[in-house]
């Protein structure tokens, strides 16, 4: 089935409820980013929490507001306010922008940050390998999706999957804190992050066989590559050019 099929499918009298489910999944990606980042960021005067330097405060209303984002241009999608949509379009691409240095610097200063915390990065080299690498993963897919969202924005069908996969590669950070929150060891948190970011995947396979009965192109070649951004990490992880690398960072 062609592109121009798919978009005639979502055309129909069905529109308002598929548009539904494009909403949902962003207020879900919402309340992970809420619940991980509970204690760190958006509670923490009620907890007893270390503090934080200023940028990664910076960085984390920096991926809020793309989240929050989102959630406006989905509701006005569902809303069918299109002309709105467009309109503060740009705003989101800001955004999306915004995100990537944001997301580098918090990046790039986690290993330096290790000794303050008391966690040196010789005490779990593979894990604090995978962490780096796993961001750095997670930015590349993010900026690759978001890229290739917006040059295709007038094809509505491949644009909402492909926003919807450029925040769910921003899910790792999330997942692990609600991990470490949960007190589970260094092996379960990698499990449960690579796990649970792949299964937010799945919402959107079912949606596609749902509504098309096959899976829609973007959503296979986006998954193919989405499933690089997950297993890359891991993959080199233990080689001795990714650990010197991040060693040298500290």
């Amino acid at each position: 089935m062609t592109g121009t099929n798919y978009a005639t499918a979502d055309g129909s009298a069905q529109t308002r409820s598929r548009d539904r489910f494009f909403l949902t999944m962003s207020v879900l990606l919402l309340l992970i980013l809420l619940v991980g980042f509970s204690r760190t960021l958006y509670l923490r005067l009620f907890f007893e929490v270390p503090p934080v330097p200023f940028y990664l405060h910076v960085h984390g209303a920096t991926v809020t507001a793309w989240f929050v984002w989102l959630i406006v241009q989905a509701s006005l999608v569902n809303a069918n306010r299109i002309d709105v949509h467009r309109r503060i379009g740009m705003l989101g691409a800001v955004i999306g922008v915004a995100v990537i240095p944001a997301g580098l610097m918090a990046t790039l200063q986690f290993v330096p940050r290790l000794p303050e915390i008391g966690f040196p990065f010789e005490q779990a080299p593979w894990f604090i390998t995978w962490i780096v690498w796993a961001n750095f993963h997670m930015l590349l897919g993010f900026v690759a999706f978001l890229a290739t969202a917006l040059m295709l924005r007038r094809r509505t069908d491949i644009h909402k999957r492909l926003m919807l996969l450029a925040t769910i590669s921003l899910m790792p950070p999330p997942l692990a804190r609600i991990a470490q929150n949960l007190g589970w060891m260094l092996e379960q948190e990698t499990i449960f992050v690579t796990v649970a970011w792949l299964l937010l995947l799945v919402p959107i396979l079912i949606y596609d066989l749902a509504t098309a009965k096959r899976v829609h192109p973007a959503t296979a070649i986006g998954g193919l590559c989405f499933l690089l951004v997950v297993f890359g990490p891991i993959l080199i992880a233990g080689t001795d050019f990714a650990q010197n690398f991040v060693r040298g960072l500290g």
